[in-house]
């Protein structure tokens, strides 16, 4: 179990490592580069879905 403040240094360190991703993959070239590893890797073309309002 995490002490109170070691808690929210995980949290808002976790907040910034989701920001980093979200502005890496806002990237077309970044995005594009992923998706074609990913049909490398899976035979399938990745298909993006929101998972946040």
């Amino acid at each position: 179990m995490f002490v109170p403040e070691v808690q929210a240094q995980a949290r808002a360190a976790s907040l910034l490592l989701v920001q980093r991703v979200r502005e890496y993959f806002t990237d077309e070239g970044h995005r594009k580069e992923f998706e074609d590893w990913y049909r490398q890797r899976t035979g399938k073309d990745y298909t993006w879905k929101k998972v946040t309002e």
